[in-house]
């Protein structure tokens, strides 16, 4: 597990109390029930799946998916586990400091804050846009953490905020559509041909795509390598099967695994615990 984690407070800016960055190359350990006083917590899924619960209702997210809880309120994860995935996030306090808000004077900002706070999908596609402002600002936040005294880079971080919290605030009330034309065809083309032997010359044929550019707008817009959510939509698929009655080896088989015993290591990989205790834990 990879994590970049920077406390913008910390380098000069107002109201940001974390910004973080994680990658889970495999299951990991549930996320617990937790709160952040006086803050949001905005968490844009690059790519991958995950689940959240607040209270009694659940939201499942996929890649280029935002999900936000308001300030002091209870959330935690809605699976055993979190899937692998890559995620960014942002914890931010909309409540104490709005008239000084990312540092801007005048309480220029503080209308932001307050339209944050008053963001009604809890859930909703942010779109690339989204992730090419998260990375600009973790850039920025990385280059001041090095300079913390430099002007410059703390007015860079400021900013690159400013418009980042403002395009999560447009995509809330437009839905910005999260894949292109093309991205979407090759995901129905898996969906559509799951348990057959798939190639990916054939998913960027039927997309009118080359194959290098298939893989690279795929990653772009996804998050993770072709192959690699193929892979997931296979194991996904086959625990399916499995819950409903069909046998690890047949699952496995049906879905293309060379045998019940890779199965079984890509699976866990993914979910964290063996096939065969899918029925045993009522998933």
């Amino acid at each position: 597990m990879g994590r970049v984690l920077y406390y913008p407070e910390q380098l000069g800016i107002c109201g940001v109390r974390e910004l973080v960055e994680v990658c889970f190359d495999a299951a990991v350990e549930p996320l617990p029930l937790h709160s952040h006083p006086d803050a949001m917590e905005l968490c844009f899924l690059a790519g991958g799946s995950q689940a959240y619960a607040v209270g009694d209702a659940r939201f499942p997210l996929r890649g280029g998916q935002m999900f936000l809880t308001y300030p002091n309120e209870l959330h935690q994860g809605a699976t055993p586990f979190q899937e692998r995935c890559r995620l960014y996030y942002l914890i931010v306090d909309t409540v104490n400091c709005r008239e000084k808000f990312l540092g801007f004077p005048n309480g220029d900002c503080a209308v932001l804050a307050q339209s944050l706070q008053e963001i009604e999908q809890r859930v909703f596609f942010a779109g690339e846009r989204t992730r090419e402002l998260f990375e600009a600002c973790f850039s920025f936040a990385g280059q001041l953490a090095q300079a913390p005294e430099d002007p410059l880079l703390r007015s860079s971080l400021r900013c690159g905020l400013f418009f980042l919290l403002r395009e999560i605030l447009e995509c809330s009330r437009q839905g910005v559509p999260v894949y292109s034309p093309q991205i979407q065809a090759v995901l129905e083309y898996f969906s559509e041909h799951l348990e057959e032997r798939l190639l990916l010359c054939d998913a960027a044929q039927a997309a009118q795509m080359s194959l290098e550019q298939l893989k690279r707008r795929f990653r772009r817009e996804v998050g993770i390598a072709p192959g690699d959510y193929l892979l997931r939509q296979k194991v996904q698929r086959a625990g399916e099967l499995i819950r409903s009655g069909c046998s690890i080896t047949d699952a496995a088989f049906q879905l293309g695994f060379s045998s019940s015993q890779h199965f079984a290591r890509v699976f866990k990989k993914y979910f964290g615990f063996a096939p065969s205790q899918l029925r045993i834990r009522g998933l």
